[in-house]
């Protein structure tokens, strides 16, 4: 309840054109929440996806950003549809959305035979 009405008050304050921050609404930790209390009471036996998800999460969170930007960056005046025509579909955000996991996968991977491993795991 408390997420719906959050995510009302974003709606309301973003159609004054007060724009908020992504990780700044309050509807955003209310769902996390939410989210954690449901899979919280669910008994999921272990998996080695789930124990590795859990410990490179800090990673994850932390060095997605910078690819996300840095491909943004590159990439922010192309546009490439799969049928210019018919479908004005621009693909370069899935495809950019599936390079940043792979290059965050990839980085996390190669920081952990560093020192700097605490910071990520």
């Amino acid at each position: 309840m408390a997420y719906i009405l959050f995510s009302l008050h974003d709606i309301y304050l973003r159609s004054y054109g007060y724009n908020q921050s992504i990780y700044g609404r309050i509807s955003i930790v209310c769902g996390a929440l939410t989210l954690f209390c449901y899979v919280y009471t669910l008994k999921i036996p272990e998996n080695w996806y789930v124990q590795k998800l859990s410990q490179y999460s800090l990673g994850l969170f932390a060095i997605h950003k910078y690819w996300q930007s840095l491909l943004f960056f590159l990439v922010q005046h192309y546009q490439i549809s799969l049928l210019p025509s018919l479908v004005p579909l621009n693909i370069m955000f899935p495809l950019m959305g599936a390079l940043v996991v792979s290059l965050t996968i990839v980085s996390i991977y190669l920081l952990k035979s560093t020192s700097l491993k605490q910071f990520i795991g």
